[in-house]
């Protein structure tokens, strides 16, 4: 299940923050009687911090009961900001509290019912009696041992679907997706030249609306949008974005925008920024495979390959993939790409079938 990007409501200090003072306070795990409930039977992701941009360190299905280290204020998640610091199968990390059965009203009641103390605060000698009442927070500061968050009571409801955007190098009504899951900015939504990348940001964010985006596509011109939303990323965005396709882009004398929006470096930022992404190009056109030494490599490759050491894998982590096919015939073939990620585990250029006709790759190959 992937989460929501509602408004983080962070009023807690850094995680990293947070890690300092439960290692001081000497914080020991709890088992509680809390279990994952209400996600209709998916489960839940654990996470670094506590919001659902940051990095999935791992999964507890339904019906689990981690160990229970602390609890924070994060993301607020369908009314409930409060996020748990749990250990489950060798994995420290945080889960939204909306996704189990706990019940409370406060921060006391929560410790006094559960034994799990706020983070950064050492855990109470006893269970004791539940305050009826508590202050509100001070706003834009850490939830003190008088604070209330929302009622937590699980729910039979799950988190925001993954989106996937595909950026069209058409105006609406030509070349439509065949796929209506994946949602399509279309070119007059963000074709502004290369002075502007706000109209292709913020096109993909609200298709997206609270979702998270893990998938980017563009064909053709479409791939300016692509590099455009990479350069008004957030980092928590770019670190949840977990594939980019670009279909067929160009010859090298058709990437002048790509070069002046720093298109290889933009790549290779989001793919050190996220260690599990993987970038796939697939080149049909002739002209720009024989051009393969300059018009992919210098709009795109030569900076990835700066940034690639053994530590990222940058390089291991890019597929190009030549075929002999037209430009149309690429789309209609790439949409198969978007929906099942070619390359990203395989590492190789699969067979393609379109317009009654197979296509065998000519050519696979990482930077």
């Amino acid at each position: 299940m992937q989460g929501s990007r509602g408004s983080l409501r962070l009023l807690g200090a850094s995680v990293a923050l947070v890690l300092a003072l439960l290692t001081a306070t000497g914080a020991h795990a709890i088992s509680a009687p809390i279990h994952i409930s209400g996600t209709g039977g998916e489960g839940v992701y654990i996470r670094a911090e506590p919001n659902t941009s940051s990095t999935r360190l791992g999964w507890m299905p339904e019906g689990a009961s981690p160990d229970y280290n602390c609890f924070v204020w994060g993301q607020d998640i369908n009314g409930v900001p409060i996020w748990f610091n749990v250990n489950w199968a060798g994995i420290t990390g945080y889960y939204a509290s909306y996704y189990d059965d706990s019940s409370y009203h406060s921060n006391e009641e929560l410790t006094a019912k559960y034994g799990v103390p706020l983070c950064g605060s050492a855990p109470p000698p006893s269970p004791s009696p539940a305050p009826t009442s508590a202050p509100a927070p001070t706003a834009g500061g850490s939830p003190g041992a008088g604070s209330s968050p929302p009622t937590s009571s699980g729910g039979p409801q799950t988190e925001y679907e993954p989106q996937e955007i595909f950026y069209s190098p058409y105006n609406e009504g030509s070349h439509e997706l065949a796929d209506p899951t994946v949602k399509t900015v279309f070119l007059n939504q963000f074709a502004t030249g290369c002075t502007s990348s706000a109209p292709a940001y913020q096109a993909a964010i609200t298709l997206a609306g609270a979702a998270p985006i893990v998938t980017l596509a563009g064909w053709s011109r479409g791939r300016v949008g692509v590099v455009s939303f990479l350069s008004r990323a957030s980092a928590g965005q770019l670190g949840g974005l977990e594939y980019i396709l670009l279909i067929d882009p160009g010859t090298y004398g058709e990437l002048t925008c790509d070069r002046s929006l720093h298109a290889g470096q933009r790549l290779a930022g989001w793919l050190t920024q996220n260690r599990s992404a993987h970038l796939v190009v697939i080149s049909s056109s002739e002209i720009s495979q024989k051009e393969s030494s300059k018009w992919i490599q210098e709009s795109y490759f030569n900076a990835i390959r700066a940034a690639s050491n053994a530590s990222n894998n940058l390089r291991g982590r890019v597929l190009t993939c030549n075929y002999t096919m037209s430009h149309q015939t690429a789309f209609t073939t790439g949409q198969y790409w978007i929906a099942h990620r070619i390359g990203t585990s395989s590492g190789s250029c699969p067979w393609l079938s379109g317009a009654g006709h197979t296509y065998k790759p000519t050519a696979g190959w990482h930077p």
